[in-house]
């Protein structure tokens, strides 16, 4: 009898791990987490600090560059609030998602290579505008790849996994960079080529995280295309759930792009206010580094996103 239980109990474990275990495009689709975080850490870190560097080469106020990073950043945000509902739309397509998605992945990507090559602070917030954009364009249609990847009882799972790796995973560069840019003088470089080398760490982590993803992808759950739709799409301004009218031998998905706003909204709010909040802890150094203040005292706040599982399938 003891035997019986023992086996029993075994093929029950058995059957957890089988449950578990993710897939290869689950494991892909986690893997772009793992890519894209790096450049959430980099935007609450190192990112306005160096920007604070360039502005103070300018001689500006520590007044005038932190309104002009908020101001930059908020322009962002409001971009990707009103192309939400667009792109919400475009998820949904047949056909569309997956190319967009790359797009938006590499505008980010490029953006934030590009953003090593400015050395005047307007350029470089123009810069980061548009990297901004492209990353925060590209969680719509990724999280919209959940319901493509995974069956509908891993969402939550899946998605946790996502979420988890991604912030463990973007350790990983974030601690070469930061050894980069706080060891230049001890290396004998620049601060300004230690943020280019930085700036292109993360662009090469996180464009090569996505390329499994790409490889494998394929749309599940999508409406044909409709006349009017991306019209209608604005109409409603994104901010609830419509049911999609499924395609012939496709199962009925949700809208998760058009509700997809509301969460991003407000992870950007959360990412602007790290920013800032790294920005205030060195607004009263004139320059940096500076042999007075090569540890500035920038209080850190854990960063919050929103789990997308709760969504639905797309």
């Amino acid at each position: 009898m003891r035997s019986i239980i023992i086996h029993s109990a075994a093929k029950r474990r058995r059957r957890s791990n089988v449950k578990t275990k993710m897939t290869k495009a689950e494991r892909n689709w986690v893997l772009y987490d793992v890519g894209n975080s790096e450049f959430v850490l980099l935007v609450s870190t190192i990112m306005p600090i160096y920007f604070n560097y360039l502005a103070g080469n300018a001689g500006l106020s520590s007044v005038d560059y932190l309104a002009y990073w908020g101001y930059a950043t908020s322009a962002a945000t409001i971009i990707v609030a009103l192309l939400g509902p667009v792109f919400g739309t475009l998820a949904d397509t047949k056909g569309l998602k997956k190319p967009i998605f790359t797009v938006t992945m590499l505008i980010g990507g490029i953006g934030c290579l590009a953003l090593g090559f400015a050395r005047q602070w307007m350029v470089f917030l123009i810069i980061y505008i548009i990297a901004k954009t492209g990353f925060s364009g590209s969680l719509i249609f990724y999280d919209s790849m959940l319901g493509d990847v995974t069956t509908e009882d891993r969402m939550d799972n899946v998605s946790s996994q996502g979420y988890a790796w991604g912030y463990i995973g973007s350790c990983v560069p974030f601690v070469v960079c930061l050894g980069i840019v706080l060891g230049a003088g001890k290396i004998g470089i620049s601060m300004e080529l230690a943020m280019m080398i930085s700036f292109a760490i993360v662009a090469v982590w996180w464009i090569g995280a996505t390329i499994p993803l790409l490889k494998i992808y394929k749309q599940k759950h999508y409406v044909e295309r409709k006349p009017r739709a991306i019209r209608n799409s604005q109409q409603i301004a994104g901010l609830h759930v419509v049911a999609a009218e499924p395609a012939a031998g496709t199962e009925p998905a949700l809208d998760v792009g058009h509700i997809e706003v509301i969460p991003q909204f407000a992870d950007d709010v959360f990412v602007k206010m790290q920013g800032h909040d790294a920005v205030l802890g060195i607004k009263d150094a004139a320059r940096w580094p500076s042999p007075a203040d090569r540890n500035p005292p920038c209080r850190s706040v854990p960063a919050l996103r929103l789990p997308s599982a709760c969504y639905g399938s797309c």
